[in-house]
């Protein structure tokens, strides 16, 4: 999820509200739809009689990106351990020692 920071929509854009985390929640603080926002974000187009707008926190995208991809090479380290302790490499090795055989013998 990417992550807003709500500014005033005057031509200081002072941050008012920040680390806010997806676009219901950024939609919800500003009060609008998140369709409406959606668009809004888009086209860079926001109302004139609004206070407030949002940008994307691009310092704070590159955090969570960093930390998915920190979360998902552990639950891989993780899974990988767990099948090497279930998985029963013999079995494997009994049938490529069968096939092996028979490929030699004929």
């Amino acid at each position: 999820m990417k992550t807003y920071m709500i500014v005033t929509n005057d031509e200081y854009e002072l941050p008012v509200g920040h680390d806010i985390v997806g676009a219901n929640a950024a939609a919800e603080y500003l009060g609008m739809t998140v369709q409406n926002f959606r668009r809004c974000l888009s086209s860079g187009r926001w109302s004139k009689y609004r206070r407030y707008k949002a940008a994307v926190d691009e310092a704070g995208t590159e955090e969570m990106q960093e930390r998915r991809k920190e979360e998902r090479r552990k639950e891989y380290r993780r899974r990988a351990q767990v099948q090497a302790m279930t998985v029963d490499r013999r079995q494997y090795y009994r049938m490529y020692d069968r096939t092996k055989r028979k490929r030699a013998n004929g």
